[in-house]
């Protein structure tokens, strides 16, 4: 990871406490990222899915063999709206 911490070290953004809000400070970070629309279960972004990791991991090699680090991919994480928020309390996620 860019910022050197382990995982355990940034703790408090994995696992946040599940009974309160927190304000954590977010190191900077380099990320992999998909952005498009509709159904997140349908074939274009299981497709995006597929190369996203198929990214991810010749680069978790690399940095493994040449620089002798590893890290461990963050879980996957989704940012939804919808310009009708009846849409998005409904759960009709192709909008």
């Amino acid at each position: 990871m860019e910022h050197g911490l382990s995982r355990k070290q940034l703790e408090e953004l994995y696992l946040p406490p599940d009974n309160e809000f927190v304000i954590v400070d977010v190191p900077k970070m380099k990320f992999l990222m998909i952005d498009g629309e509709g159904n997140p279960e349908g074939e274009p972004s299981s497709r995006a899915l597929r190369w996203l990791f198929a990214v991810l991991y010749p680069i978790k090699r690399i940095a493994k063999e040449r620089m002798g680090r590893h890290f461990v991919e963050p879980p996957l994480e989704g940012l939804w709206w919808a310009d009708d928020i009846a849409d998005f309390v409904a759960g009709k996620r192709t909008n």
